[in-house]
């Protein structure tokens, strides 16, 4: 006769041997009923360039609207820390509000003569670049990625700050190349394996000395522009290695 502790433990094993067995029974594997939230990302930029065309316009200048056609070449040594160069050619347009003001008698816009009589000649004096050429270290705080219905989109934000040169035509049409500096910041959708799209506020600084009746004197400008771009990400089916690394 079996002792009730005896029959108490083989009742117990073999609970436990059917619940083990039950998802299996059932055809439902453990693992696979698990979603993974944290998953790796689908599109990455370490150890590959980005060919970039991009177009900006200026926010800060009433009197000047300036166009700028450029492009970009960025190096991303990981997924955090790039650097890139950069040039625009600059095309200035005078705004409306330069006509007003020379048909209001605005003196300020009209430059001056030895009489200190002002004459129509309007003298944008620090707001005619040309030319930039830039190069920046790239730093991305922030990398993540959303859902646009079924689809994931990988993005980052990044912050850059560099220098480089500025080209200007002065008043009476000379060419003029300064140094500057250059910060901003910007944001970029991973569209595919090798498309991307970014948005960039860029301020540059730099200084001009100009040349008027009244002597020479050099004046700090800085010109805040906001860019957009589409960037080409090389190679464009990165080969991994076994960590996930590319090669």
């Amino acid at each position: 006769m079996h002792s009730p502790n005896r029959l108490f433990s083989a009742i117990v094993s073999v609970g436990l041997f059917a619940l083990l067995l039950a998802p299996e029974a059932q055809g439902v594997p453990l693992k696979r009923d698990r979603v993974e939230v944290f998953q790796l990302k689908s599109v990455t930029k370490k150890r590959r360039f980005e060919l970039a065309p991009i177009f900006s316009v200026s926010l800060n200048d009433n009197f000047v609207q300036l166009l700028n056609v450029g492009g970009g070449f960025t190096y991303h040594i990981s997924e955090g820390i790039a650097f890139d160069l950069r040039a625009f050619y600059a095309i200035p347009l005078l705004t409306g509000l330069v006509g007003q003001m020379r048909e209001a008698g605005a003196n300020a816009l009209l430059r001056a003569n030895a009489t200190g009589a002002s004459n129509d000649k309007f003298n944008p004096a620090v707001s005619r670049p040309r030319f930039y050429g830039m190069g920046h270290f790239v730093w991305s705080p922030l990398i993540g990625k959303f859902a646009v219905g079924k689809t994931v989109v990988d993005f980052d934000v990044y912050l850059f700050a560099g220098g480089g040169v500025i080209a200007s035509n002065l008043p009476g049409g000379k060419l003029v190349i300064t140094p500057g500096a250059s910060f901003g910041a910007g944001g970029r959708l991973l569209l595919t394996q090798w498309l991307t799209m970014r948005f960039e506020i860029q301020d540059i600084l730099y200084s001009q000395q100009l040349t008027g009746d009244g002597g020479k004197v050099n004046v700090l400008t800085n010109n805040v522009l906001f860019s957009v771009g589409l960037g080409f990400m090389f190679p464009l089916k990165p080969v991994y290695t076994n960590d996930g690394e590319p090669r």
